[in-house]
């Protein structure tokens, strides 16, 4: 019986992360959707995206304004940010937010590139009914994430 240890988990992420960015490599440099600012300005090594969970104390404490994230991001010298949906819950469909949440990321020269979603179902549970009902919870993300302008990396 083979017995799956927290290590050969951690060698298999580690090693799909790197076949995954190994073969899409091509696909983003061709994908066209990136913002040419962010292709144009490496004066850095490496351009780092800072996850918004990672400020989740100061947001859920009230000491950080979700609207203010992009404007962190940049004071903390970071050229893209990662959304929670779980901080957006009631404005996933709201145009007028999403306009302005759009345009403090440009404001503040910043790349929007994905948005974590949380607490829309399981993906992988077995009860088809169950799973297609977390598919559609997940509809109106995609969406946001289209009208936000993040880069769609064709696999």
């Amino acid at each position: 019986m083979c017995t799956i240890t927290f290590y050969n988990r951690l060698f298999f992420i580690f090693f799909l992360v790197i076949t995954i960015n190994t073969s899409c490599k091509n696909e983003v440099q061709n994908a066209g959707n990136l913002d040419s600012k962010m292709l144009e300005m490496p004066k850095q090594k490496f351009m780092y995206s800072l996850a918004q969970w990672s400020l989740h104390r100061s947001i859920q404490s009230k000491k950080l304004d979700p609207m203010d994230f992009a404007l962190k991001a940049k004071e903390l010298g970071f050229s893209g940010i990662e959304y929670v949906s779980t901080f957006y819950k009631n404005f996933a469909k709201d145009s007028l937010y999403l306009s302005k949440l759009k345009q403090r990321a440009a404001e503040n020269s910043v790349q929007s590139l994905l948005i974590m979603v949380d607490g829309e179902g399981d993906m992988g549970v077995l009860d088809e009914a169950k799973r297609n009902k977390a598919v559609e919870n997940h509809y109106k993300w995609v969406d946001a994430a289209a009208f936000l302008g993040l880069p769609f990396y064709p696999c």
